[in-house]
């Protein structure tokens, strides 16, 4: 599968992937795919968990055949084999899936953010659910699904190179986009201990373009709230 649609600059549009695992209807970012394959020669590994079916080699890379219908604890309905490979954070990796749907050509307008009830005050295993006509699709994060998996994927404060703290780091206000609620609290964490204290993070770009056109016209306002912006490009 290429990943490489063409969205229109400016537009704040995305490219969701609908699938379907124990008839419930999910979605991940196109972005995030590197391929779809239907054929694979899975070996498995000793002492592995239980959502870890094994490893396969493909076109010289070896990949984690991972069963995300063990993840999400839900019954999976097809044993053929359909992996989603994603690539993102420097790793790849094969989720199993019982059918591959459609592509969505959406806006972040589409998208609703999960509520505290869905989430229950932790780092939402959903990142938006999108809104069609006749169904709602949950879409994923699948760095938290990776990062359960295997902890390195994500962000490391020993790999942080952080300048000392001083007094003008509490001055810098940073504009912070990132729809992966455990990546935005990995990315709080390793700016505070840097010493920045002023972060505004967002759940999209949608939302922090929305609160830069507020203020664009107040150059005092948008330099005391964004005097950096961080976003997931």
């Amino acid at each position: 599968m290429a990943t490489s649609i063409l969205l229109e600059s400016g537009t704040n549009e995305l490219e969701i992937l609908e699938f379907t695992i124990g008839g419930n209807d999910y979605g991940i970012n196109v972005a995030k795919i590197e391929e779809i394959i239907s054929e694979c020669d899975i070996q498995p590994v000793p002492n592995s968990a239980d959502y870890i079916e094994g490893i396969f080699r493909r076109r010289g890379k070896v990949y984690t055949a991972i069963n995300l219908a063990t993840i999400l604890g839900v019954e999976q309905r097809n044993t053929r084999d359909i992996f989603i490979i994603t690539n993102f954070n420097q790793t790849t990796a094969a989720f199993r899936v019982d059918e591959i749907k459609m592509i969505h050509h959406l806006s972040w307008t589409d998208i609703q953010q999960p509520d505290a009830v869905i989430d229950n005050g932790r780092e939402a295993i959903i990142t938006g659910i999108a809104k069609l006509d006749d169904k709602m699709i949950l879409i994923l994060d699948f760095e938290k699904l990776l990062f359960e998996i295997n902890p390195s994927t994500g962000i490391q404060e020993s790999s942080v190179t952080l300048v000392e703290a001083d007094e003008a780091h509490k001055h810098i206000s940073i504009l912070m986009a990132e729809d992966s609620a455990l990546l935005r609290k990995m990315i709080i964490e390793c700016l505070h201990k840097a010493g920045f204290e002023k972060i505004t993070a967002l759940n999209n770009g949608q939302e922090a373009w929305n609160l830069l056109q507020k203020y664009k016209n107040d150059k005092a306002k948008l330099a005391e709230m964004a005097t950096c912006i961080i976003t997931d490009i």
